[in-house]
């Protein structure tokens, strides 16, 4: 009967710190398993708070490869070295991840986006130029997120996402195999110069952000 007592009160108090689920919640325990997802000093992790580009910027390069970014000069002009995640948008931005807001800023205090997030992640899963391909940005983003399921119900919109909104599209992005693209330009039989986008999965090649992860660990 004890036994019983403690584990509704577990229950109670685990639901009553994830008011926005259970889903969310286990979503970031995976990423902090990897360190990708940090909570407060307190240990929450402030799941229906929004979250900015920068700390953004810092989780997705961790989910591309593990590494840990050292600050350094940025292409923006509002992101110096002295910046505190001055090394991971860097890094994003000479991947071809990240490309500012089109002034030579980057605005890293500012909410992320859910589109803003989804083109980032697929960026880094190699779906970049497909998207493009399809339009661009946002819709040909949101036309590749039908294509390779990688979270169907995200929101497709130009809010601010939440930290539980990214912790799921991130465990979701875990899993996507990935995509290496090149062009490819040639002359026609008309004579014109034409390319085809190239596929490929390098010998080697980790299939997915999970299996890369655990092999850097």
């Amino acid at each position: 009967m004890r036994k019983t007592v403690i584990w509704i009160l577990t229950l109670v108090l685990f639901t009553l710190s994830c008011p926005v689920g259970a889903t969310e919640m286990e979503a970031a325990l995976q990423l902090g398993e990897y360190g990708i997802m940090r909570g407060d000093p307190d240990g929450n992790y402030r799941l229906s708070d929004s979250i900015s580009r920068a700390e953004f910027s810092k989780m997705i390069m961790i989910a591309r490869n593990g590494a840990v970014c050292v600050p350094q000069e940025t292409v923006f002009s509002d992101v110096d070295a002295s910046h505190w995640a001055s090394g991971y948008i860097a890094s994003a931005a000479e991947h071809g991840i990240i490309n500012g807001l089109g002034d030579g800023t980057f605005a890293p205090g500012s909410p992320v986006t859910h589109s803003q997030a989804l083109k980032m992640v697929l960026h880094v899963l190699g779906y970049g130029q497909q998207a493009e391909d399809l339009g661009g940005y946002p819709d040909g983003y949101y036309a590749v997120l039908d294509t390779v399921q990688l979270m169907p119900d995200f929101p497709r919109d130009a809010e601010g996402a939440t930290r539980g909104e990214i912790a799921l599209l991130l465990v979701a992005a875990l899993d996507v195999p990935l995509r290496r693209e090149r062009k490819i330009f040639y002359f026609g039989e008309d004579g014109r110069l034409t390319s085809r986008t190239e596929v490929t999965v390098p010998d080697g090649q980790a299939a997915t952000l999970r299996t890369a992860l655990a092999a850097s660990r």
